[in-house]
């Protein structure tokens, strides 16, 4: 079975094109990287590279996802490329949306599907019986245990985590062949993706740390693409937890969805 794999491009690659069924990726001073389509999972860009439409194009055709990152790791754009074909869960949807209190009904799952999320965040700290578990209270906690407390630099990295995660969220979606009009398509009423970064941002806490640490012991000094670099490893680390929490959520909200509107 062919494993297919994230592509990141940082602002230092002087131009992004297309040969052939390949991306070609062009490095000052140094050879071009070569990447075919059909192993690319996604392609994640920070700060402004160069890309020629010809290669964009291939992307969308070929869907992968490609995500846009400004220099400090926030979404700036995503490219989502052609639909799947849709599945069930995409009549669901249908369903949902039809009904006059919809947002009332995703609104119990999603806040359910973030709750025990936060649980699972908090079960190595051992919170005592009774803790806070709102969000705001909860992620406080767990910046307090970080490896060196909550720094601006832990809160730098955290969002450029939070970057790769919608990244990945985008190529979890479509892989899963949720429709466009339910993960970001313009003119539709619900779209999935708030919920599932909430509930599956909880699942950041953990490579963050291990970052954090490996950066106490292993200062990078100066060399900044060295930390980009690690803080990519450690989440593609930890890339196939959080597919198997993405897969777990949508499965949970497929429950959900038959049981409410059988």
């Amino acid at each position: 079975m062919t494993v297919l794999r994230p592509l990141y491009i940082d602002r230092a690659a002087a131009a992004v094109r297309l040969e052939g069924p390949a991306l070609i990726v062009e490095q000052p001073q140094q050879a071009a990287g070569r990447f075919p389509l059909r192993l690319l999972s996604r392609v994640v860009v920070r700060g402004p590279v160069p890309w020629t439409m010809e290669a964009l194009f291939a992307c969308l055709a070929g869907g992968v996802p490609v995500t846009f990152l400004s220099l400090d790791g926030a979404v700036v754009g995503l490219c989502l490329g052609r639909e799947r074909p849709e599945e069930s869960l995409a009549l669901l949807l249908d369903r949902l949306t039809a009904e006059p209190d919809w947002a009332e009904i995703y609104g119990r799952w999603s806040r359910a599907a973030e709750r025990r999320a936060i649980v699972a965040a908090l079960r190595r700290l051992r919170p005592p019986p009774g803790a806070d578990l709102r969000a705001e209270s909860a992620a406080a906690l767990l910046a307090a245990h970080l490896p060196g407390g909550d720094t601006p630099g832990a809160r730098a990295a955290r969002r450029r985590l939070e970057g790769f995660l919608s990244a990945h969220l985008a190529e979890l979606l479509a892989r899963a062949g949720v429709p466009l009009a339910y993960r970001g398509g313009r003119g539709a009423a619900l779209d999935l993706r708030p919920a599932f970064r909430a509930a599956l941002g909880w699942s950041l806490w953990a490579p963050l740390g291990r970052w954090l640490d490996l950066q106490r012991r292993h200062p990078p000094g100066r060399d900044r693409a060295l930390a980009r670099r690690r803080i990519a490893a450690q989440y593609e680390a930890a890339a196939p937890q959080i597919a198997a929490h993405f897969r777990r959520l949508l499965a949970s909200l497929d429950r959900f969805l038959r049981e409410e509107l059988r």
